[in-house]
């Protein structure tokens, strides 16, 4: 199981957000914490898209989409946390 959590970090001009990606082993009792700029999940989803058959890969829910503007307000970067949970937790449907 994944979840997200996002924080604002970098200088005033180089600022990103990062999201905080804590992957849970229920059975083992663990979780661990990646961070991860959204850059770096898309260029993961890239290459999981290429590896999987596409017939699995059509299982996954869909990754949030890149925005142009407006890719640091608030709202879309909760929405962004959100989809990337979604995404992540949907792996759980590939065999």
């Amino acid at each position: 199981q994944f979840g997200c959590m996002t924080e604002k970090s970098g200088l005033k001009e180089k600022q990103f957000t990062a999201y905080n990606i804590e992957i849970i082993d229920h059975q083992a009792g663990t979780s661990t914490i990646i961070v991860k700029r959204f850059s770096q999940l898309w260029a993961l989803k890239h290459r999981i898209k290429y590896s999987l058959s596409k017939t699995w890969y059509l299982l996954l829910s869909p990754f949030p989409p890149k925005k142009w503007f407006d890719n640091d307000s608030p709202q879309v970067i909760a929405a962004r946390c959100t989809e990337i949970s979604v995404w992540l937790n949907s792996f759980n449907k590939v065999p």
